[in-house]
């Protein structure tokens, strides 16, 4: 198992909206220590717009153009939802999940989702914990999309992006940005699975990242 000593952990910005760029910082920090790169940076790499959350479509891209191996799991019709929009999300998670992303979410255009569609790996199911953990055993990171609330013992729903670096039988290793940051937090493999899977499970997303070649 890496250790989180290993990764340079990032907080997220004061907005609380951050989070997925903070993870794409620790990926780079620990995958390309050599270089240098800025939130300012991860902005740009990961197409985020003003107090926008942006959909995870131009920050897998970016990664496969720059030599990394980058698997996607989403068990997720981005052709169905870049047409329908919100009533999409509605459909398939529910009021809570609609208005967390009409208020917080991006959009993304046609033409980056078939750039994704063709050149990062994508499987449309719902990712697993062997998942995970075989990803973890090349040397790879991970990131996965989850419920925020559950992790800060509150009710509700907030988009969130944790940096998973170890798992086993019975917890899960990672560097959670924050809103309150969390370097290192270890928590139940239950624990962890309540946030992952909200509203359910099939809406587990996780984002496979390894060094070109090792995973």
């Amino acid at each position: 198992m890496i250790s989180g000593s290993e990764i340079r952990f990032v907080p997220n910005e004061p907005d609380g909206m951050h989070c997925y760029q903070a993870s794409f910082l620790m990926f780079l920090s620990y995958f390309r220590p050599g270089d240098a790169y800025s939130m300012q940076d991860a902005e740009r790499i990961t197409g985020k717009l003003p107090g926008k959350a942006p959909w995870p479509i131009a920050g897998p891209v970016w990664l496969a153009r720059n030599g990394f191996d980058v698997k996607v799991i989403f068990d997720f019709d981005y052709p169905a939802f870049a047409t329908e929009g919100i009533e999409y999300i509605r459909h398939r998670y529910g009021d809570e999940v609609a208005k967390w992303q009409a208020e917080h979410g991006s959009g993304f255009g046609r033409g980056l989702l078939e750039e994704f569609l063709s050149i990062v790996t994508f499987e449309q199911r719902m990712p697993t914990l062997d998942d995970v953990s075989e990803s973890l055993a090349t040397g790879g990171l991970v990131t996965c999309a989850v419920n925020s609330k559950p992790l800060k013992d509150e009710d509700g729903y907030e988009g969130h992006y944790v940096v998973v670096y170890g798992a086993d039988d019975e917890r899960i290793h990672m560097h959670n940005p924050g809103p309150p940051p969390k370097a290192q937090q270890v928590v139940s493999v239950s624990e962890f699975d309540i946030a992952w899977s909200f509203p359910d499970k099939t809406a587990r997303y996780v984002m496979l990242v390894n060094e070109s070649g090792q995973s």
